[in-house]
């Protein structure tokens, strides 16, 4: 994928549902993932998450417990990212969300909580960041299916199929990211301030309809897309259905077939 394209994008430059009904796609940046600034709050699909206090800026290399042999667990600066990495872990691994506490966090990579609450000064200052790692992890991998399929029919269905599989490979973290994500109409957000995630549906939308598809038409076909990856993968994670690839490849590409003929 090369740097600011996505081969789901077309030439529009704005990336939204215009009056037209055509969205750009180039907005994606390589992996799918979307860079945070100092001072700027963390995006989830457009939407600010709970946590939009930036601590980027705090300089991390006080209360550093030393290894055995002597040297520090973590250099300067990369305190906030090890500690959000121990986060998705913990989730990964079985930890429930209600259990998950910074003390423990702060235990399990050597350092002190006085230097994880200048990151994060409480729990849902973490799980916001743990959210949006959720969701950056989920991008990537759609993006990644997205570049290794042919046409823009296969990618768009890659990217379903992704989703769906991420959220059977990572069940709490697919459900932190919508527990966090405030309520609102996604599709409502400019597409400038959209995660790449939420970008490369509305990108693959534009690509397979046809072109004289307007706005309605397209927001249309895009929530139903959305809504039968999420529909499949949230009765899959509460035990009501039982699926395997092949099961969810004819399913999703199903459907992006029939949206091709819409």
């Amino acid at each position: 994928i090369g740097q600011g394209h996505h081969p789901l994008a077309n030439d529009r430059a704005d990336g939204g549902f215009d009056g037209t009904g055509h969205a750009g796609g180039s907005l994606l940046k390589q992996g799918g993932q979307r860079s945070v600034g100092r001072g700027e709050p963390p995006l989830a699909f457009g939407c600010e998450y709970v946590y939009s206090i930036n601590m980027a800026g705090k300089v991390n290399s006080v209360n550093i417990k030393k290894d055995a042999d002597g040297r520090g667990a973590y250099h300067h600066g990369d305190l906030r990212g090890a500690l959000i990495r121990a986060g998705v872990a913990a989730l990964d691994s079985g930890v429930a969300v209600d259990a998950l506490s910074l003390r423990a966090l702060a235990r399990d990579i050597g350092v002190s909580p006085t230097a994880v609450y200048r990151h994060f000064p409480d729990k849902a200052a973490l799980l916001a960041a743990l959210a949006l790692a959720a969701l950056d992890r989920m991008g990537d991998r759609q993006a990644k299916a997205a570049a290794a399929a042919a046409g823009p029919v296969a990618a768009f269905s890659a990217m379903g199929v992704e989703y769906v599989r991420f959220a059977l490979d990572h069940p709490a973290l697919f459900r932190l990211i919508w527990t966090m994500a405030p309520a609102g109409d996604l599709f409502a957000v400019p597409a400038a301030q959209s995660h790449p995630a939420m970008a490369g549906l509305r990108a693959g939308i534009a690509a397979i309809l046809p072109r004289e598809a307007n706005g309605e038409a397209q927001r249309a076909a895009a929530l139903a897309c959305w809504g039968l990856v999420h529909g499949l993968a949230m009765l899959a994670l509460d035990r009501q259905i039982q699926l395997d690839d092949a099961i969810i490849a004819r399913i999703v590409g199903g459907l992006s077939r029939t949206m091709e003929r819409a």
